[in-house]
């Protein structure tokens, strides 16, 4: 007895019975109505209907009447259907339409010594050439892409000269004047040229372009192609880009000597940083930076006022004002006051890497920094709009613009004397203007309507998911990077307790008093735009600990991070004297005085100095009030009458206080103070 064997499908079977209805949805379809009537279009049309039949589940013997061919013919017409076209998909029903290609033929007869005309015989030829000689495309290749000894080579190149390369590679393979093609009149020329345009260029492209047109034109032809990571749809108000641009325009700083007069000081080229927004391009901050270089605690105070609110930059050019629509996102609306984003695009600049940005970004805040691939502008495309709209529109209408590269046509109409340029403080109230203005003008991103308004209805709509910073973490001190210092006791000179940070001694009343904390380890916190102050916290538990002052006349004027390490760089140097630590701002700026005429770097240096010495806003020292109060007081007594002041210290101070909160001017405050009337003596003027 014995067992009959399971029947197994034939193969091509199994794989028409691998199609089904759903996947002939997906093939690529073929326009009916663009073939020729008659018995081309009858032939497509059977032939769709057969298949359509045949994935519906119908027998073989059913389908080939419908498609009026042999079974062994439907097979094979099966399988070119789902086989790959050049564009990655199946060719489906345009394997069905007569006279398809599929692929390329390819030639392998060689020529016949008499052809009956001489120019014919050679169709596929040059293929075949490439086939059997591989050194000439590949010497072809290396020539067109200028690598090798081919980098001395032309700047450009035409067809002619590419025709010559091609004979020069044929003759290096050994080629003779009897031999494909250097027999014909052509010499290859048509078949040459096509495989220029369809297998050079569509492998070579971006070299070419580099090489033949400008590297500019290669990046942008590099970053077309595609990385397979596509920009995902942010939500509105969380993803933020950086970046910073150069002042293009010589610019002066008017600086008041000793004498009263004014000098004029020739600056250098310094920077501006942008804060915009990835959705509505809105600008939510912006620092102007009068150095040569970016550093990071730049880029930590654009982004505290980016969330804290950005202040308004002083009035100098009359009737220039914000416009009522105008204005930045944390200012307007109160919602978005500490609302930080959850994505930051930057650049590979230095300042971007440092660890004090990237700490603040990713630990403070939680968000995500990515950094843009070298050369590739494109990635950041909101910003650097936004930097070149600027430069068009404002920077390059401006007096003394030198334009944005050596051989722009502004640089030659820049040559300006001094006196004729803008100062640092009329192009810093330019520029807060412009951009504040621009956010209330109708802009492409935010669908062409103002930004500001358009954040203003999706707040209203719900639209904007706010990720407000903590409370606790609202302090400008924390958001830049932590150091450690240790609690030291000097004996010999007889100093309490202190910390040093940055050249300079800290400690306060409570610290002074602490001598078990002598050799403890602590953290502190600076707020990089104030250093008379810093704040200690507990290195072990991470408790504060409290604030402690600079000692001397560190902790009396206000200086930042970049001023500090400017006087600690020329005291190194031994620039500043011997005692500069006695009066620190006034030995920098003395040295800078004098050099700012003859070096554009230092009178640089000295314009940020004081640019940033006008701009500090401060509360009065109590004691710098009451001993003006107490001079003019005395003067006043003096020349009214032979009498000597006895000032009233809670007099004086309870003037000082309501003029504070009055907002009343302090120097006009005379309180009437006790007076002691001596015996008439002869007027002496108290030595000043």
């Amino acid at each position: 007895m014995t067992t009959a064997l399971p029947s197994v499908p034939h193969r091509r079977a199994r794989l028409a019975r691998a199609l089904d209805l759903v996947t002939l949805q997906e093939w690529p379809t073929v326009d009916v109505t663009l073939l020729a009537e008659g018995q081309e279009r009858k032939r497509f049309e059977d032939l769709k209907n057969a298949i359509e039949l045949y994935a519906s589940g119908a027998v073989v013997r059913d389908v080939i009447v419908v498609a009026r061919i042999t079974a062994r013919w439907f097979y094979r017409l099966m399988g070119n259907c789902q086989q790959l076209s050049p564009d990655g998909r199946p060719w489906g029903y345009r394997a069905l339409v007569s006279r398809t290609c599929r692929r390329p033929p390819v030639r392998v007869k060689p020529r016949s010594e008499q052809p009956v005309n001489a120019s014919a015989g050679y169709s596929g030829y040059f293929r075949k050439l490439l086939r059997e000689k591989p050194e000439i495309e590949s010497g072809l290749v290396s020539a067109l892409k200028r690598q090798g000894k081919n980098r001395l080579m032309p700047n450009t190149l035409d067809f002619r000269g590419v025709h010559r390369l091609f004979l020069r590679e044929c003759r290096k393979a050994g080629l003779t004047e009897y031999d494909y093609p250097l027999n014909t009149q052509a010499k290859a020329r048509v078949p040459l040229h096509r495989w220029l345009k369809v297998d050079f260029m569509s492998v070579h492209a971006v070299s070419w372009f580099a090489n033949e047109v400008s590297p500019d034109a290669a990046q942008s032809a590099s970053y077309g192609q595609g990385t397979g990571q596509d920009t995902r749809l942010a939500e509105p108000y969380s993803h933020w880009q950086i970046d910073e641009m150069t002042i293009d325009v010589l610019a002066r700083y008017v600086l008041i000597t000793e004498t009263g007069e004014t000098d004029d000081l020739d600056l250098d080229r310094f920077m501006v940083i942008r804060v915009v927004e990835l959705g509505s391009s809105v600008n939510l901050s912006w620092g102007l930076v009068v150095a040569r270089q970016v550093a990071a605690h730049d880029l930590i105070s654009v982004l505290w006022d980016a969330i804290h609110g950005h202040p308004k930059v002083a009035a100098v050019i009359p009737g220039l004002d914000y416009h009522p629509e105008g204005g930045f996102p944390s200012t307007v609306f109160e919602e978005l006051q500490y609302a930080v984003p959850s994505v930051i695009y930057i650049d590979n600049a230095l300042s971007h890497l440092a660890d004090a940005f990237q700490r603040l970004v990713m630990h403070l805040w939680g968000a995500t920094v990515r950094i843009g691939r070298p050369g590739v502008p494109q990635e950041r495309a909101e910003v650097e709009t936004q930097i070149g709209l600027m430069a068009r529109q404002l920077l390059h209408q401006l007096p003394a613009t030198t334009g944005s590269h050596p051989t722009c046509g502004l640089r030659k109409r820049a040559k300006r004397i001094v006196a004729e340029r803008l100062e640092v403080a009329e192009l810093a109230h330019t520029i807060d203007v412009y951009l504040a203005n621009k956010n209330g003008l109708p802009a492409a991103a935010a669908r062409y309507i103002a930004p500001i308004e358009r954040l203003r209805r999706q707040l209203v709509a719900g639209a904007i998911k706010v990720i407000t910073l903590p409370v606790a973490r609202r302090r400008a001190h924390l958001f830049y990077s932590p150091f450690k210092v240790t609690v030291r006791v000097d004996l010999k000179r007889g100093r309490r307790p202190f910390v040093n940070f940055l050249g300079v001694r800290y400690s306060s009343a409570t610290l002074q008093r602490s001598f078990g904390m002598v050799g403890k380890c602590m953290t502190a916190r600076c707020d990089p735009r104030d250093l008379r102050t810093i704040w200690l916290y507990d290195h072990e538990t991470g408790h504060e600990w409290g604030c402690v002052t600079a000692l001397g006349r560190w902790g009396k004027l206000p200086h930042d991070m970049r001023i500090r390490k400017l006087f600690l760089l020329l005291k190194r140097k031994a620039e500043l004297g011997e005692r500069a630590d006695d009066n620190p701002l006034e030995q920098l700026y003395h040295y800078l005085r004098t050099r700012a005429t003859a070096d554009r770097r230092d009178a640089t240096r000295l314009a940020y100095l004081m640019h940033f010495l006008e701009g500090w806003v401060d509360a009065p020292d109590p004691g710098v009030g009451l001993a003006c109060l107490a001079w003019r007081r005395a003067e006043d007594a003096i020349d009214d009458a032979g009498t000597l002041p006895i000032l009233d210290d809670l007099r004086v101070g309870a003037a000082l206080e309501e003029g504070t909160t009055t907002g009343g001017n302090t120097s006009e405050m005379r309180p009437s103070p006790s007076v002691l009337t001596l015996a008439p003596t002869p007027r002496r003027r108290i030595r000043r």
